[in-house]
């Protein structure tokens, strides 16, 4: 769905007429109220769980999140800017359960912590070497994504991670002990990833599914 300028009854109503239909709402720059993204709570967020945000543009338009104390009842971000170098706010989204970051320049993760109904994580590359000791936090977490970590891969042993995709990372034996201490693990993705002996991947424990992309 195009950028939304005003929500109205038209916009409601056809939005909460297919309640299992997800709705993939754009918006490049900030809306210009506080109402807008009340109503936007209120009357669609609090009534249809497959609603996504997704933020998006490099032109300074996006300065900081704290827009998103108005959204309590948001399950659905993704958030495509290098404006954006830090993601305070997220605390004012508890109820998130899907987060797709692609901030190339954000300093710190630290505030997803905070989502402990998160099930479906993606973290794009960053400049910064960024720690996931985050992670520890998040026990409901089912699907990660990782792009070019590494660094803290320890802290996935703890979890319930069942599909875990890595991309961009050096992969060695130590890595692969990480994944078979992944005790939820099911499926396995590896992309684009730096292998200098694959025979290390014969080591990977049997039950889990293994993907080379």
């Amino acid at each position: 769905m195009n950028y939304l300028k005003e929500i109205n009854k038209e916009i409601v109503d056809k939005i909460l007429s297919s309640p299992k239909q997800k709705y993939l709402l754009r918006f490049e720059e900030h809306p210009s109220t506080i109402e807008f993204w009340e109503k936007l709570n209120d009357k669609i967020l609090s009534n249809h769980d497959k609603v996504e945000i997704y933020l998006y543009g490099n032109k300074g338009k996006w300065k900081n999140l704290d827009f998103l104390r108005y959204l309590s009842n948001l399950q659905r971000l993704n958030i495509n800017s290098s404006d954006i170098v830090d993601i305070n706010g997220l605390e004012f989204t508890p109820n998130l359960k899907f987060l797709r970051l692609d901030c190339l320049y954000l300093k710190d993760h630290h505030p997803i912590q905070y989502l402990r109904r998160l099930s479906d994580l993606y973290l794009g590359s960053t400049e910064n070497n960024i720690s996931l000791s985050f992670l520890e936090s998040l026990d409901g977490l089912a699907k990660l994504q990782i792009w070019g970590r590494k660094k803290d891969f320890h802290v996935l042993k703890s979890g319930g991670i069942r599909f875990l995709t890595v991309e961009d990372t050096r992969i060695e034996e130590d890595i692969i002990g990480i994944f078979n201490a992944m005790h939820s693990l099911e499926i396995l993705e590896l992309s684009r990833v730096d292998i200098e002996n694959l025979n290390v991947l014969k080591r990977l424990n049997e039950k889990i599914r293994i993907t080379l992309l």
